[in-house]
């Protein structure tokens, strides 16, 4: 199996997950994630997504080596905080209530280790040496 070591393309993964993010959290907030959603201005989540998505995006894009890489860099942080945040919140609802929330949770917290994992790749400027062979 090939992985994708082109930090444009793996940004672009990333920004269009963002993006069906932010349109999931369209106008709704569960309440699973109030806790979450007590944190940003006017507790309209999907925003976090939607800055997120863009800043993602312009990592993608972007040809101008520095701003591309500091985007995805910064994008794929706020990404990452944002996926703890969820598994955080829907754990603990799990938890605290003895519901099923906490298989959502584990799939937050799985998707924030992959952006963890996806992190040397997207801080670089090129493609991997091997990549390139």
């Amino acid at each position: 199996m090939k992985i994708i070591t082109n930090p444009q393309i793996l940004s672009a993964f990333w920004a269009a997950w963002a993006w069906l993010a932010a349109a999931a959290y369209w106008g709704t907030t569960p309440t699973q994630l109030d806790p979450v959603a007590r944190l940003v201005p006017g507790q309209h989540i999907f925003l976090m997504w939607v800055f997120t998505a863009m800043v993602l995006t312009v990592g993608a894009v972007c040809r101008h080596r520095t701003i591309g890489r500091w985007a995805r860099i910064v994008g794929l942080i706020i990404t990452t905080w944002l996926l703890i945040a969820w598994a955080t919140a829907y754990i603990y609802q799990g938890v605290a209530e003895g519901t099923r929330m906490w298989v959502s949770g584990k799939n937050y917290g799985f998707l924030a280790a992959a952006a963890m994992a996806a992190s040397p790749i997207m801080g670089r400027n090129t493609r991997s040496r091997h990549e390139k062979e």
